[in-house]
């Protein structure tokens, strides 16, 4: 797993889902003994590179799921949930979005964590509203 993940950037559509999802399963396997020695990308406090937060960003008014932004931007998306086929998608609207995100790893990550708190306390706002 350690040979997967070196010198990898992680990308993931809905990152903080797969991410921890990733971590329990590595932890399950009794992969976790790697201590302060593990791979950037299983990092606590390592940002994935999350396409969903720029969708949201972008294109505010359209669905952001992965299947919705692929129908938007014109991805084909065969077999969705299906982790290859998905992943494949993912890398797609990335590329797609990639024109409108910054053009740097560091300035990319920075604007995107300010985006997603943005998002979490919009979507905090409009739950706290619901009847």
């Amino acid at each position: 797993m350690r040979a997967i993940l070196e010198g990898r950037l992680p990308v993931a559509y809905n990152a903080g889902f797969d991410k921890k999802f990733l971590l329990a399963e590595l932890e399950r396997a009794g992969e976790t003994t790697w201590g302060e020695h593990l791979p950037p990308a299983m990092q606590s406090d390592v940002e994935w590179i999350d396409p969903l937060v720029w969708a949201r960003e972008i294109f505010p008014d359209k669905g952001a799921k992965l299947v919705d932004m692929c129908g938007h931007l014109g991805i084909v998306l065969d077999g969705a949930h299906r982790a290859a086929n998905d992943a494949e998608a993912t890398a797609k609207v990335l590329l797609a979005l990639a024109g409108q995100m910054p053009a740097t790893y560091g300035e990319l990550i920075r604007v995107q964590v300010r985006y997603a708190a943005q998002q979490d306390v919009d979507l905090a706002i409009w739950r706290g509203r619901r009847f």
